[in-house]
């Protein structure tokens, strides 16, 4: 009995912790960004750029290292249509840092802080002026369409 105990605390505890065990290579739905200024204020500001009613806008990481980014929106018909995958833009992983390239809402160099079957957090800190400004974007797995 206090072996089954020890094992889910133990198991239940590493689910708060960094793990970086996931393939990026997915679709991933935007959930929220925080943004920290030194070492206290912290804005979060969750993603609503979702339309109601349709599928949830994703990026993906895709092969061949391309970074395709959908957004859903009806049309004059009041239909949900995707845009157009974005195809210029780019990404590279190296460990547990991540760049993209071409794509004006992701564009950046960020650590991985988080990578699960279900979960990316991606970190990108910025020193400008001796204030550390720490932006983290989560996202989660899209469900498969």
């Amino acid at each position: 009995m206090v072996l089954a105990s020890a094992a889910i605390i133990s198991c239940s505890s590493d689910d708060d912790g960094p793990s970086n065990n996931g393939n990026i290579q997915a679709r991933w739905n935007p959930i929220k960004t925080t943004v920290k200024v030194g070492s206290s204020n912290t804005i979060t500001q969750n993603y609503e750029g979702n339309e109601p009613g349709c599928s949830k806008d994703y990026i993906e990481f895709a092969g061949g290292g391309v970074l395709n980014r959908v957004a859903y929106f009806r049309d004059g018909d009041d239909v949900c249509q995707a845009s157009p995958a974005s195809t210029v833009a780019n990404w590279s992983k190296t460990d547990d840092m991540v760049t993209i390239t071409g794509d004006a809402n992701y564009a950046g160099t960020y650590e991985i802080t988080r990578l699960t079957n279900s979960e990316l957090r991606l970190e990108e800190t910025d020193n400008t002026g001796g204030i550390a400004t720490v932006t983290t974007i989560y996202f989660e797995k899209a469900s498969a369409n």
